[in-house]
């Protein structure tokens, strides 16, 4: 099956299974899946994902064996140099001459070692202190005119916090360079579906409604880069876009309807069509990423 704007008709559901519940958390939801998702295979079916009815939409980052979202990488990174002391940290990064060749003091395969002779260079030819040029190597991770956020927010940055916010970013690099060896791209792609024994990738599409009701609420709150929301207004008041004043403003919150109205081909051709074609291009991309996503076992 296809996404909702591209079918023709609306597929029919069959029940499998009824259980009787009061309420039921996204964890026991997706045991259920699961379950029914063996039940077809042991039918002979093949299983490309699931789509939920709009409630059950929160944002799933960890697969059964892998990460499926670079989100879940940025966690693991940031987790995983949270509890590495800044010490060992410094150590991965102080500079020691062996003969005409500078080395780290301790290795770590994260880190490389032209930052490492970067450093050095700061800090022997121009006399930076080693916190100066931590700050300095950090920011050169990070396009012109933007700054690192805090490792803690609302706390004055300290040595240990800027080595353990370079550490997290070295360490979500290695992780992405580590699953692109093994196939899995998420160096151009946020989210990475798992594939199951025949090589099947596994779509869920929760995990797109939930992050395009986000995209929505960020392009209603005018959060968008280089995005006008006039664009939108006019888009609006075209019949033919089947924009509504609903899913414009986002009256209801969890409706992906109204997030995939908002970010639709029909508005993105309005956009281009009538002066604004960088809300059309942006709109496009999204829209597109829409169409892509697989729905129904």
């Amino acid at each position: 099956m296809i996404s909702d704007e591209l079918r023709n008709f609306k597929p029919y559901a069959v029940p499998v299974r009824v259980i009787k519940y009061k309420s039921i958390t996204d964890a026991k939801l997706r045991q259920l899946k699961d379950q029914l998702r063996d039940a077809m295979k042991e039918c002979g079916m093949t299983t490309v994902g699931f789509v939920t009815d709009g409630e059950f939409n929160s944002l799933r980052t960890q697969g059964t064996n892998r990460p499926v979202s670079v989100i879940q990488l940025i966690m693991d990174a940031k987790a995983e140099a949270r509890s590495t002391s800044s010490r060992q940290i410094q150590s991965f990064l102080t500079p020691r001459h062996i003969g005409n060749q500078i080395y780290p003091a301790q290795d770590h395969p994260a880190v490389p070692l032209e930052d490492v002779i970067w450093l050095a260079d700061r800090m022997e030819n121009d006399g930076q202190t080693f916190q100066d040029a931590i700050k300095l190597l950090r920011q050169t991770k990070f396009p012109d005119n933007y700054d690192p956020y805090h490792w803690v927010t609302g706390k004055t940055e300290t040595k240990s916090d800027s080595l353990k916010s370079l550490m997290a970013i070295y360490l979500f690099r290695k992780k992405v360079a580590d699953f692109e060896a093994e196939g899995v791209n998420f160096r151009q792609h946020l989210y990475v579906p798992e594939e199951n024994e025949n090589g099947e990738p596994q779509h869920e599409r929760e995990d797109h409604n939930h992050v395009l009701k986000r995209i929505a609420v960020c392009c209603r709150l005018g959060l968008l880069p280089n995005v006008d929301m006039m664009a939108f207004v006019g888009a609006m008041n075209d019949p033919h876009t089947g924009l509504t004043y609903t899913a414009l403003t986002g009256k209801r919150k969890q409706s992906v309807s109204d997030a995939e109205k908002l970010l639709s081909t029909a508005v993105a051709e309005w956009c281009k069509n009538n002066g604004y074609p960088e809300e059309g291009r942006v709109v496009e991309v999204i829209a597109n990423c829409t169409k892509q996503v697989m729905v129904g076992p």
